[in-house]
């Protein structure tokens, strides 16, 4: 089994949250955790927002952009992902880069697992065939 996870339930594994326990549960499962490489400049661009909002230290910051790639399985290079995740933003109306986790997800037959409720939600109104786990609903 494969898990596809998006920038905002891989967070959790980095700093505290009310889905970390949860989160850092996907680390312990037997199943392989791949993201599209867009996941790292994702998680470095929210470090960097925590630290300038005080709510993190720069260092910190610096040791989750360092740490972030060895947490993942695989990261599968953006550009074998955008086409199909720009005709995905188009049918759902949703922006391109969340669209390259539900592109990975749909090529390689995989869970998507997520924290962003609004994403779950287009994709429940969509009926797309897709496995999906929202943070925090379990």
């Amino acid at each position: 089994m494969k898990l596809v996870v998006d920038a905002c339930a891989a967070l959790p594994w980095f700093i505290q949250s009310p889905h970390s326990e949860e989160a850092l549960g996907l680390l312990r499962e037997d199943v392989a955790v791949i993201a599209p490489d867009l996941v790292l400049p994702e998680l470095a661009n929210a470090a960097w927002k925590l630290t300038q909002a005080g709510k993190i230290t720069a260092h910190h910051g610096r040791r989750l952009v360092a740490a972030a790639p060895s947490a993942f399985d695989r990261l599968v290079v953006s550009s074998l992902l955008v086409d199909r995740a720009f005709a995905l933003a188009e049918e759902l109306e949703h922006p391109v880069y969340d669209c390259m986790y539900l592109a990975l997800a749909a090529i390689e037959h995989a869970t998507l697992v997520t924290a962003d409720r609004h994403l779950a939600r287009k994709l429940g109104a969509s009926r797309r065939e897709l496995r999906l786990r929202v943070l925090g609903t379990a």
